[in-house]
């Protein structure tokens, strides 16, 4: 991972924190033990921590987060539910999509399928008025081998032989209407 400012993040009121994130670039947020981390560019420190406020979340200027714990496995995760595992690092990235990339994901489907999909017309809709934002997010968590096997971590597959998909895994994508980071934020 490039030089990145980290913040600590402390949740103070419920806010559309999904909104307010899916407007940056791209950010990092990341629960340790210690607390909540916003890592980002060091150029938009100053624009997330407005932007975090206005979620009501508030940021403090940190050094960095604590080191992960090298005895710890990284597993790639398929949602966003919050987890409450102890000794353990979760790690959501966040990319903004632009909206010709967003209309293009939702309208994507196979073929062979004549008939229009409201759902996704009426999604498209709302992304083109401005109503709704998608991004896309990759969470990966390290925890011990017993906690990965455990009910805690649905849906985790262990990282084993290719590191570089903690930085460049697949990509999964969400609309701030569903509140999903929020959520995550909030646990």
């Amino acid at each position: 991972m490039s030089q990145r400012a980290a913040l600590r993040v402390v949740v103070h009121a419920r806010g559309e924190a999904d909104r307010e994130l899916c407007l940056i670039p791209g950010v990092t947020l990341e629960r340790h033990d210690e607390g909540l981390f916003v890592l980002c560019d060091p150029a938009i420190v100053h624009e997330i921590a407005m932007r975090l406020a206005r979620a009501g979340l508030r940021a403090e200027p940190a050094t960095a987060p604590p080191v992960i714990d090298p005895r710890l496995v990284p597993a790639l995760m398929s949602d966003l539910l919050p987890c409450a595992a102890m000794k353990c690092v979760d790690r959501v990235t966040l990319r903004a999509l632009d909206d010709g990339e967003a209309i293009a994901r939702v309208l994507r489907r196979p073929l062979i399928r004549l008939r229009r999909d409201l759902d996704a017309t009426q999604r498209a809709r709302s992304l083109l008025r401005g109503a709704d934002r998608m991004y896309a997010w990759r969470r990966v968590v390290w925890a011990t081998p017993a906690a990965l096997r455990s009910r805690t971590f649905r849906g985790a597959r262990p990282i084993v032989f290719d590191r570089a998909a903690i930085e460049e895994g697949p990509q999964r994508f969400g609309l701030v209407s569903a509140g999903a980071i929020a959520r995550w934020l909030a646990a």
